[in-house]
């Protein structure tokens, strides 16, 4: 049994994707990347920016409420400056508050990337089956899972929840979570989707971030990932991060550089203890998806 005591609670806004997308994102934001919020990742101090960071104004602007706002070429859309736009929430043909459960990890990642952080890495497990080993392992690693759940109970999944814990008590698993309506923990048994079973699981995602300059993903910047940068220095196009190029521009050269010296010898708390392609390793992530349909239940 273990619960992570150290990942923020946020309250449902504008769709459950990126509100528990948020908060595994606030959890990050805590670890030593702090750009990926504006402030503190407290809720209670820093609502206002936290909301923003899960829906902008130019997200609400543009998708809230269902059917989307015409955009012209005098007045588009906004760009992508939220965790709603990139999991694509609220967007033709899902209605308000809805986003589909397979993207929900490159979301979380294509955030990062916004807010400076190139080094996001995640993946789906698309059923319940192949869910609890992951979710053990990265719990175990310090890690929030976001899981995709049944909260009414009429066996069909329609809510995001971030998961923050497990109890393996043999024959009566059960995880912990933020539900996005209570900052309390909610604890719920780990069970597939049925009717008559509130809060079942469906599916989930992983999501882990690493510092630029962490060319391998060990968690660490050190001499392993300066050597690959300086094997690959002066490539110029189709370059990856595992060859340095930390900023994503296709090339690996004086910037991704600077952003190794930056984080030179960084070690990321709680992150490392199984590496990410352990987890990865054990999800397949078919074409598939179902989406999260609205919930209009809101906590205060």
């Amino acid at each position: 049994m273990k619960e992570l005591s150290d990942v923020p609670s946020y309250l449902w806004y504008h769709g459950c994707g990126p509100t528990a997308g948020g908060m595994i994102l606030g959890y990050w934001d805590g670890h030593g990347f702090d750009r990926l919020i504006d402030g503190a990742n407290d809720w209670n101090t820093n609502r206002a920016a936290i909301e923003d960071m899960i829906a902008s104004p130019g997200h609400i602007r543009d998708f809230v409420p269902t059917p989307d706002r015409e955009a012209t070429a005098g007045d588009p859309y906004h760009a992508d400056d939220c965790v709603a736009d990139f999991v694509r929430c609220s967007r033709d043909p899902v209605g308000y508050g809805d986003s589909y459960d397979n993207i929900q990890w490159e979301g979380m990642v294509a955030y990062a990337a916004f807010r400076g952080y190139g080094g996001g890495t995640g993946a789906w497990a698309p059923t319940f089956g192949v869910l609890w080993n992951p979710l053990v392992v990265e719990i175990d690693a310090g890690r929030p899972v976001e899981l995709y759940v049944d909260a009414s109970g009429d066996g069909q999944p329609d809510h995001f929840v971030t998961a923050i814990g497990y109890d393996d008590t043999p024959g009566a698993p059960k995880y912990a979570c933020h539900n996005t309506h209570s900052h309390t923990v909610q604890w719920y048994d780990f069970v597939p989707t049925a009717p008559g079973q509130p809060y079942g699981v469906r599916s989930g995602c992983v999501f882990e971030l690493f510092h630029n300059g962490d060319a391998n993903r060990d968690g660490q910047v050190g001499l392993t990932d300066l050597a690959a940068l300086a094997f690959h220095w002066g490539v110029l196009e189709q370059a990856t991060w595992e060859m340095g190029d930390f900023d994503a521009d296709g090339a690996v050269g004086l910037s991704d550089l600077s952003d190794l010296a930056f984080n030179w010898q960084v070690s990321v708390t709680g992150s490392g203890a199984v590496p990410a392609p352990t987890v990865l390793a054990m999800l397949c992530v078919p074409a598939a998806a179902a989406f999260c349909r609205r919930t209009r239940r809101r906590a205060s």
